[in-house]
């Protein structure tokens, strides 16, 4: 073997191995990764976002859209009394929250009386605090 020859085969040796091609992506995969960095982009923009619903509407087997909702991390529970929703309502005020822990916790969670003028419910606190902001009004 003459020295080109060798220079050649050691240099063929030497080159990387290239995997072989990737199979093209589902258009699940696809979907999953456009979420994915959705969800990462706005949580950049807002870190209190906490959970997502995300969600597709079907009739008939047929796709009729696509939702994706954010819920904030916005409140915590500081004691029985009055607190103040998240949102601006239409009259451009914050609606107002009687809020009153109930004795007993329900799966493991602190369950609480949240109360307005036209509204009385019954929450658990994951679902108390996505719309109690803050804590008590003085």
């Amino acid at each position: 073997m003459d020295r080109r020859t060798f220079l050649a085969g050691a240099a063929v040796a030497a080159a990387p191995v290239l995997p072989a091609a990737a199979e093209p992506a589902t258009p699940r995969q696809r979907l999953n990764a456009a979420i994915a960095e959705l969800k990462a982009a706005a949580q950049e923009m807002d870190p209190s976002i906490e959970r997502w619903d995300i969600g597709w509407a079907q009739d008939d087997g047929m796709t009729l859209g696509f939702s994706a909702m954010a819920f904030r991390r916005t409140g915590q529970y500081e004691g029985d009394g009055i607190y103040e929703g998240g949102s601006k309502a239409q009259h451009g005020k914050r609606p107002r929250w009687r809020v009153k822990l109930r004795p007993h916790p329900v799966d493991g969670h602190r369950v609480f009386d949240v109360c307005t003028d036209m509204d009385q419910m019954v929450l658990t606190e994951p679902k108390f605090n996505t719309f109690i902001v803050g804590g008590k009004v003085a």
